[in-house]
């Protein structure tokens, strides 16, 4: 907020936050409810960073354009209650089925078989799904991650997280357009890339190689914003006074 000043004095800043993503909105609230003079400085015409809400995509439709998920038992669940945004509930079950991994007939024939097979149909099944999560991602490369990062962190070394899954690549020869290497690329991408909002080669093998974990989704509740709700409805809840 402005205030009249007669020219002899000037309000001092203590504290400039630039950026208003979710970091800059929250140190601005935190700051100011503790009474420190604070300006935080935004590019753009909306708070928010990669959270935004649009209205005009979808006639009637709330949209979220970043962020779309909230984790149960967080801050952030603690806000949507607290702002009273309107969420889905969306429940993962443990069998995985909520992937949707098309099936190339190579691994797997029914929903209780794990294994190769030659027929190369292109009809989806569970059976496929489940070799993949719970052999190659499970029994192969968890391990292998967990077994490198533990190396890394002993040995007081570091690696971007790329050369661990190229060093995987290379070790198991999966070519290119094989299913296994595309599936693992893909389930190390959702987990890290899009968590960090980083390319692979930029992450820290050392300090986010834990996250690649076993436990996907934890077979918790996820929300999404639905309309009425939204993530601008959030960030306004905590970047107004």
């Amino acid at each position: 907020k402005k205030q009249q000043s007669d020219g002899n004095d000037k309000e001092k800043v203590e504290v400039l936050i630039v950026g208003g993503g979710w970091s800059g909105v929250s140190a601005l609230e935190f700051l100011a409810k503790r009474g420190v003079n604070v300006v935080l400085l935004e590019a753009r015409d909306y708070l928010g960073g990669r959270s935004r809400t649009v209205n005009d995509f979808v006639q009637g439709v709330s949209t979220e354009l970043g962020s779309s998920w909230v984790y149960e038992d967080t801050e952030i669940q603690d806000l949507v209650d607290k702002v009273g945004v309107n969420y889905g509930v969306i429940d993962y079950s443990s069998d995985w089925s909520y992937l949707g991994l098309y099936e190339s007939g190579q691994f797997g024939t029914d929903d209780d078989e794990i294994g190769w097979v030659d027929d190369e149909s292109s009809t989806l099944r569970r059976g496929e799904s489940k070799y993949l999560l719970e052999v190659e991602w499970e029994e192969y490369f968890i391990p292998f991650s967990e077994n490198t990062t533990d190396f890394l962190r002993t040995n007081n070394l570091d690696q971007s997280y790329q050369d661990v899954l190229d060093s995987y690549i290379d070790y198991w020869d999966l070519p290119r357009n094989n299913q296994i290497r595309q599936f693992i690329n893909a389930m190390v991408q959702t987990q890290l890339s899009l968590e960090y909002d980083a390319p692979l080669h930029d992450l820290s093998a050392a300090a986010v190689g834990d996250q690649v974990n076993r436990c996907i989704f934890c077979g918790s509740n996820h929300y999404m914003a639905v309309p009425g709700g939204g993530f601008d409805k959030l960030i306004a809840g905590v970047s107004d006074p």
